[in-house]
């Protein structure tokens, strides 16, 4: 597995890694609002414009395919992590999450994690911090942890 920095023309893989990985497991959690919210974040071209701001976004590629990837906003939150479905559960997302440290401006590290994936955050040792909510028809549980607690 290596784990590089994305480039433009990896946006439009990456964006049907984060859809097929949503559809399969949050998609049947939100209403139609929520669903329509994810696509615009999500889409190739939503990642593109945001590879400008102040964001590390990183790839994970196994066997020339992008297997997982992790969004990094302002160096401290995390704004999407998404493993391919056939990827999930062989440590992807963990080796994303420990390769953000570099980018990090600060120990603590927030996500705004969807209700289903609260508890593959607290495996990493993420908390919750707060009540779940919802903007834009995306429900989430704020979370945090410290990175140097972070478990590799």
């Amino acid at each position: 597995m290596v784990i590089r920095e994305l480039s433009h023309d990896d946006c439009d893989e990456v964006s049907k890694v984060c859809m097929s990985s949503f559809m399969n497991s949050v998609a049947d959690t939100l209403s139609e609002q929520g669903i329509v919210t994810f696509k615009r974040i999500a889409s190739g071209t939503a990642l593109s414009e945001r590879m400008a701001q102040d964001n590390l976004m990183l790839v994970a590629v196994i066997n020339g395919r992008v297997a997982g990837y992790v969004e990094l906003k302002q160096g401290q939150h995390i704004a999407m992590l998404f493993v391919a479905p056939e990827y999930q559960k062989q440590g992807v997302g963990r080796r994303l999450l420990s390769s953000l440290k570099r980018g990090a401006s600060n120990t603590k590290l927030t996500v705004h994690a969807s209700t289903t994936s609260v508890s593959a955050y607290e495996r990493y040792g993420f908390i919750s911090v707060g009540d779940i909510a919802v903007s834009e028809g995306l429900v989430y549980q704020p979370m945090e942890i410290n990175i140097n607690n972070f478990s590799e």
